[in-house]
């Protein structure tokens, strides 16, 4: 048993069959993903597609120092905090779309880590992962993946089945209302895809992840009277 101290999620993993075993598992819950995304073209009008973050993002070397912390609705894993409000900061006059645009992507990467951080911890001995599996449509964008894998130093493994999570509920289903048996699942098995490893020194890793810090204790308790 392992003992949620770090603002997890307990929740139910799966169970094959109505008199099978209930699996739990311990999850992190983001604020925001896609719509940081749909925040850019929607309400900014930074892109009219989002086919066109990835170059817009790949055209600046990095944000230059700024951090957009996109907690529209509050804060969640590991935080909780419903009183946050999103945030730009580290504006400076030379600061363009681009680098704002980068900083969203970024901004999902950072919560992506504080998840897996607060998951080890609970971890019994403070284990760690040593590479992430990722599926999704945001996977589509090369450099989100690098990203990833840059701040959570460690190999993202991209699955060739960008709805892999869907397609992995359906065989659960699928084993629970008997039209396969669990036997039967290595033959619908997805192989591994594309895998992105980090190219970030630990040192520029950290300052990217004390300057989020930074972002995330200016975005805490707006909403809270002075």
């Amino acid at each position: 048993m392992i003992i949620n101290k770090n603002g997890l999620i307990t929740t139910v993993a799966y169970q094959l069959g109505l008199d099978g075993k209930v699996c739990y598992a311990l999850e992190g819950s983001g604020s925001i993903g896609g719509n940081a995304i749909r925040f850019l073209s929607d309400n900014l009008q930074f892109i009219n597609h989002v086919s066109e973050v990835e170059p817009a993002a790949a055209s600046v070397s990095g944000t230059d120092g700024v951090i957009f912390v996109p907690c529209f609705t509050g804060l969640y894993t590991p935080h909780w905090d419903s009183t946050a409000r999103g945030i730009i900061c580290g504006l400076v006059q030379t600061t363009k779309k681009e680098h704002i645009i980068r900083a969203v992507l970024e901004a999902i990467c950072f919560q992506t880590e504080e998840m897996i951080e607060a998951i080890c911890t609970d971890m019994p001995y403070n284990q760690k992962i040593k590479a992430l599996k990722v599926d999704g449509g945001i996977t589509v964008n090369s450099l989100f993946l690098r990203l990833l894998s840059d701040i959570l130093g460690i190999d993202v493994i991209k699955s060739p089945n960008a709805e892999a999570s869907s397609w992995g509920a359906a065989m659960v289903a699928a084993i629970g209302a008997q039209i396969i048996s669990f036997n039967e699942i290595g033959k619908y098995h997805v192989e591994d895809g594309i895998i992105q490893k980090p190219n970030l020194s630990n040192d520029q890793r950290e300052l990217m992840i004390r300057r989020w810090k930074k972002g995330i204790s200016r975005a805490r308790g707006w909403l809270q009277d002075d």
